[in-house]
C-alpha cells in the first residue's frame, strides 16, 4: 500500500513540474490561475485514481 501511494505521488509531482514549467513561459496571469486550479484538480484525482493508485508496471 505504501508503494503505491509513493508511485501516485510521484506520478503527480512530474505532472505538478511540467504544468509549473509551462506556466513561467505564459504572460498572462489568468492562464496561469487556470493552471494552478488545473494542478489541485490533477493532484486530487491522482491519488483517487485507480489506475495510477493501483499502477504496477509490466515487464515483458
Amino acid at each position: 500500500m505504501a508503494v503505491e501511494g509513493a508511485v501516485g505521488l510521484g506520478m503527480a509531482g512530474r505532472g505538478v513540474t511540467l504544468v509549473l514549467r509551462t506556466s513561467w513561459s505564459n504572460c498572462s496571469s489568468w492562464v496561469r490561475a487556470k493552471e494552478i486550479v488545473a494542478i489541485r484538480v490533477y493532484d486530487c484525482r491522482a491519488f483517487t485514481s485507480p489506475r495510477i493508485s493501483g499502477f504496477r508496471p509490466s515487464i515483458k
